[in-house]
């Protein structure tokens, strides 16, 4: 989704159900304009079903595209997921 001028934090994710057996994970990552943020990710393993990263952020300008990628660790069971962030205008 093309967005407003602003920086995004706090991003959290949850998954259901958990992604099977430690080490199965994922790892959800901000991307900008397709580039990959890692100012602003985390990563669930099982049998955890959220993460969130408080520490960092990613500034944003007009226009620019914002997704949330996933990319599983072994063989990590299909999920439904839902994420969330905060968005702050300059």
């Amino acid at each position: 989704m093309a967005i407003v001028a602003g920086t995004l934090s706090n991003l959290t994710v949850n998954i259901n159900p958990d992604p099977g057996d430690a080490p199965d994970a994922y790892t959800f990552t901000v991307m900008r304009n397709g580039a990959e943020e890692t100012a602003q990710q985390c990563t669930i393993t099982a049998p955890a079903q959220s993460c969130a990263d408080a520490t960092g952020s990613v500034v944003f300008g007009n226009g620019d595209d914002i997704s949330v990628r996933s990319v599983e660790a072994n063989t990590a069971a299909d999920v439904q997921v839902s994420w969330s962030a905060q968005y702050t205008l300059p």
